[in-house]
């Protein structure tokens, strides 16, 4: 049976769940949604500062907190070093093409345009 900290797992399901409302809601111009709550919204000016532009650093931050423990796991169930590495190389590489894929996604359609075309 594993031990979670269920705090990281709260914090981490609690950004995540925030993220969907404050990606998808960029504010007056940016959704289709139409009054929803201001404070949802991203800063739409310089040297402004929302709540909504917290989300994505808090995200990052709760997932550097978890990798000494994802690794420690590992080093306790005595993984070889080599599996680990591949491990994390492995689902590195797969959230990148993830990530690009969803970046470059319009419409429900994967476009990959040269960015200097």
């Amino acid at each position: 049976m594993s031990q979670r900290l269920d705090s990281i797992d709260i914090f981490r399901g609690l950004t995540i769940f925030l993220m969907v409302f404050v990606n998808d809601l960029g504010g007056p111009g940016h959704s289709d949604i139409v009054g929803y709550a201001p404070w949802l919204w991203h800063a739409m000016t310089p040297d402004t500062f929302h709540f909504a532009d917290v989300i994505a650093p808090a995200f990052l931050f709760i997932m550097g907190m978890s990798i000494p423990f994802a690794l420690r796991g590992r080093i306790e169930k005595r993984r070889p070093a080599r599996a680990v590495w591949k491990h994390i190389l492995t689902r590195s590489v797969s959230l990148m093409i993830i990530g690009i894929a969803m970046g470059n996604m319009r419409a429900g359609r994967l476009i990959m345009k040269p960015l200097l075309a």
